[in-house]
């Protein structure tokens, strides 16, 4: 009797529908992260800012459940919060045709580092045919440095954050160009154990290749950053 082939295809089904989802969910942050570039931080004292965003996208494309993690930089939050809200009026979150899911959560990080500091900027040439395309570079590096400093971070103390429940801290850091970083301050929350998890995560990018200037540094040779961080206890 010839036996059937269902399981097999089910799986490819399956298969087909998480990546139709991995793609729809990667649009929609990207989606947002375009619309944060245009937040303008120049009068903002470090000109950077960090949150958390997460919401429930419903078939239809509405949201609710719209939540940041604003402690750490309220007015950057509420103005994500504000491009999300925008962003759902407009449609942007009709669900693919494929996917028979009612409502699906969307949750990741989101950082803007508007400028980089005049000294540094001014080592930098710019790009003979966009100098946009300058400061986009230099926002994806700094933004893949920030989420892989975060999620380190997060992995190695989330047992902690269940006797504490928040945790925050601001860090300043030396990158040089070839892949060395050095945390020259770190404040925010005192616990030992805490700071440091975050000095070892800092020093864990030393000469790893995500940390190398991308290639529109020109003869900039180091470069200062400061990034904040809030974790709390995922529910």
């Amino acid at each position: 009797m010839p036996q059937s082939c269902t399981f097999p295809a089910a799986q490819a089904a399956g298969s087909h529908h998480d990546e139709i989802l991995r793609t729809w969910k990667a649009s929609i942050i990207n989606k947002i992260h375009e619309e944060v570039r245009n937040i303008d931080f120049r009068d903002r004292g470090n000109g950077f800012a960090f949150c958390r965003v997460s919401f429930k996208i419903h078939r239809d494309g509405s949201i609710t459940d719209l939540h940041t993690d604003d402690r750490a930089q309220g007015e950057f939050a509420w103005q994500v919060r504000t491009l999300v809200e925008t962003l759902a009026q407009r449609n942007a979150f009709q669900f693919p045709q494929d996917v028979t899911d009612s409502s699906l959560k969307i949750d990741f990080a989101l950082a803007q580092d508007d400028t980089l500091p005049i000294s540094e900027r001014a080592r930098i040439p710019a790009d003979p045919h966009s100098t946009s395309t300058v400061a986009l570079t230099w926002d994806d590096w700094h933004k893949r440095i920030v989420e892989k400093l975060y999620n380190e971070i997060y992995r190695q103390i989330e047992t902690l954050l269940a006797d504490h429940q928040h945790l925050h801290c601001r860090i300043t850091y030396r990158i040089r160009k070839l892949g060395q970083i050095e945390l020259l301050k770190i404040e925010g929350s005192e616990n030992l154990v805490f700071r440091g998890t975050v000095t070892r995560a800092v020093e864990s990018l030393q000469n790893n290749p995500i940390i190398i200037f991308p290639e529109c540094a020109g003869n900039a040779t180091s470069i200062t950053k400061r990034s904040e961080f809030d974790f709390h206890m995922r529910l």
